[in-house]
């Protein structure tokens, strides 16, 4: 990385701690429990769309789907 680049990641954190608000030390469990929530939200719609791309692209499955060139 070069000077120009370690200037602009400071002016980026420093914007971005203007730009957030101060959270106290007990309200930090609110912001990672939304974050843990989405996690898990993204694990689970992953997990569940490797199942249905499955499914849709099995020609022996009911719920298969054929693509047209």
């Amino acid at each position: 990385m070069d000077d120009r680049d370690i200037d602009f990641e400071d002016k980026l954190w420093k914007a971005a701690d203007k730009l957030r608000k101060k959270v106290e030390v007990h309200e930090y469990k609110y912001v990672v429990l939304g974050l843990v929530f989405l996690r898990y939200l993204s694990f689970a719609f992953e997990e569940r769309r490797k199942v249905l791309e499955g499914e849709f692209s099995n020609p022996e499955s009911e719920e298969y789907i054929a693509y047209e060139d």
